[in-house]
């Protein structure tokens, strides 16, 4: 999937253990499928962009968003928002680029959580959205202000074409805890695969039931990984976006239930055999995390009862 000229993708993941333990990067477990809202606009929230889409999501499942370019001589910068928080500074969501509240594509390769002070992310973990009731990150933050659990992608172009000088040609190298070594780069990171994204886009439609229970993102265990500084500097980028997607979660199960398709569920501790790896990047700066992040409580810690806006600290 496409907006502007960044390529998406949302990735299934081990969910790391909830620990006092920084972990490697976890093995992506394929991409989620994702469906139009429109195709299903008599069955999900009225508030729900028509323009947008959705992903299928069992509680507690986690995830990774993947960034590719489609022209590496046309840099992005992504305002991510999620459920009304910034999700790189844990701010109350605006629409202006600022310094550290966005991240450029290339050279960032993907985000999998929130990031904190400490160097690490917290892994981005579904859980049920409550209307400013429940687990998710936004919601521990803002309270009611948070009155989804979506994401929101805002892409901003360069105000002058980048000089070939100028153009940011990272290079890393990832490698395996087994330590197989796989050589990577902003050109040939995870990417989308069209073919397969396409024909998610649209499943047979069923029954005249309607569907609402919505999912939002929370914070899980930590993650080694870095939000790299922007390379051109912020007064570089005009300051009105140039594309904007909605992005939805709905539980797996009983949206599955609702068309009839059952979606894959999470891998179970014991299933999870596969190594993580890290990336060779130390050369390589790193921005500094929010504090915000490093508050909120993890989707299994957080007592029912929570008094949401309780980690509030303007």
């Amino acid at each position: 999937m496409t907006i502007g000229s960044v390529r998406l993708t949302f990735n299934r993941t081990d969910r790391v253990p909830d620990d006092l333990i920084e972990h490697t990067l976890p093995p992506g477990r394929g991409s989620f499928k994702v469906f139009r809202v429109s195709d299903y606009h008599d069955k999900l929230p009225g508030s729900w962009d028509r323009d947008g889409i959705f992903l299928p999501i069992h509680d507690v499942e986690a995830m990774w968003i993947g960034f590719g370019a489609t022209n590496y001589r046309k840099p992005n910068a992504l305002l991510i928002g999620a459920g009304g928080i910034n999700a790189i500074t844990g701010q109350r969501l605006g629409t202006r680029l600022q310094e550290g509240n966005y991240l450029v594509v290339p050279p960032q390769p993907w985000i999998d959580g929130w990031k904190t002070p400490d160097g690490s992310v917290r892994q981005f973990v579904a859980t049920f959205h409550k209307a400013g009731k429940g687990l998710t990150v936004a919601e521990q933050l803002i309270g009611t202000e948070s009155t989804t659990g979506a994401l929101g992608i805002a892409t901003y172009e360069l105000k002058n074409p980048l000089p070939e000088h100028r153009v940011e040609k990272l290079t890393y190298k990832s490698l395996s805890t087994k330590g197989t070594p796989k050589l990577g780069g902003y050109l040939n990171v995870p990417q989308i695969n069209l073919v397969t994204m396409d024909a998610c886009l649209a499943v047979p439609r069923a029954s005249n039931q309607s569907y609402s229970a919505e999912m939002g993102l929370g914070a899980g265990g930590s993650i080694t990984q870095k939000i790299y500084p922007d390379p051109y500097g912020l007064s570089e980028w005009k300051p009105e976006p140039t594309a904007l997607l909605s992005i939805y979660f709905v539980d797996a199960i009983s949206f599955g239930e609702l068309i009839g398709v059952t979606f894959p569920k999470p891998l179970t501790s014991k299933e999870m055999q596969h190594p993580g790896f890290k990336l060779h990047d130390g050369h390589l700066a790193d921005n500094p995390g929010s504090h915000k992040f490093k508050a909120v409580k993890s989707v299994l810690t957080v007592p029912p009862a929570l008094k949401t806006g309780a980690f509030l600290d303007d």
